[in-house]
């Protein structure tokens, strides 16, 4: 419909029919109505050669697909290989990420790890068994007898033998030991035995036991029984064998199994 409207423009055009027929004919009426006859079939040829040429075989129709997908895979990979980096380093993201700050200064921790030590627990055991007071002291005395370099039983067995542990003993004195309160009540016999605290008690008769007995060779209950508990010795040394008695079971006490 388009290409007859767009003919019969051109027919009526006489500028356009005289430059076709243009050297053929002269110009009449009768040339004129030739003239559009051999205008009319010179367009029309012009049309069919135009068809012609420009025609799309089917062959065509059936490798254009195929070289556009090879075309464009072509320019995927080009543009894959010269751009490698940063696309795999800004199109590929992960599904997570993960941070790892370094720290600016390096700080060193001192971790203190408290273990329980057998032996404090077995006096711990003993003063808990008859309910006395110096329970709650039991690691002091043995950190206590370690400090002097003295049997970590001794001191609880003596404390029990004159005191029982703390619980029959002048008020306030924290003394269940019979110890006097200071190096001179004890040289002079003075009767001063107020010692200020479990703590400060433990201290000065662990460091007493050391200085005026072990150091003098004075080191077994028998020994120290004559200097420490003189009446004792004329009544069969109960004293040494009251105190031996509590070092044994201070010794074979059961500490829970880890």
């Amino acid at each position: 419909m388009k290409q007859k409207k767009a003919i019969n423009t051109l027919l009526n055009s006489k500028d356009y029919v005289n430059s076709l027929i243009e050297g053929h004919m002269p110009y009449t009426q009768k040339t004129w109505k030739e003239g559009v006859s051999i205008a009319t079939e010179r367009v029309i040829n012009k049309i069919q050669l135009f068809r012609y040429k420009f025609r799309i075989k089917p062959s065509y129709l059936i490798l254009t697909p195929f070289l556009l997908f090879v075309i464009s895979l072509l320019s995927i990979t080009g543009y894959l290989y010269f751009n490698y980096d940063s696309f795999a380093k800004d199109s590929i993201k992960p599904a997570y990420n993960v941070y790892v700050a370094n720290p600016k200064n390096i700080s060193t921790y001192t971790v203190d790890a408290k273990t329980t030590d057998a032996r404090a627990e077995k006096v711990r055991l003993f003063f808990e068994k008859y309910n006395a007071p110096l329970e709650e002291y039991a690691d002091f005395i043995v950190q206590t007898a370690d400090k002097y370099g003295v049997d970590w039983r001794l001191v609880s067995a003596i404390g029990y033998c004159e005191g029982n542990g703390g619980k029959k003993v002048p008020k306030n004195s924290y003394n269940t030991w019979g110890w006097a309160a200071s190096e001179y009540d004890l040289a002079n016999r003075t009767g001063k035995y107020r010692l200020g605290s479990w703590e400060t008690a433990i201290d000065t008769v662990t460091r007493g036991l050391k200085k005026y007995y072990i150091d003098q060779g004075l080191d077994t209950p028998e020994k120290i029984m004559p200097k420490y508990a003189p009446p004792s010795v004329n009544k069969g040394g109960a004293w040494a064998k009251c105190v031996n008695y509590y070092l044994e079971e201070i010794q074979n006490m059961e500490t829970p199994s880890k």
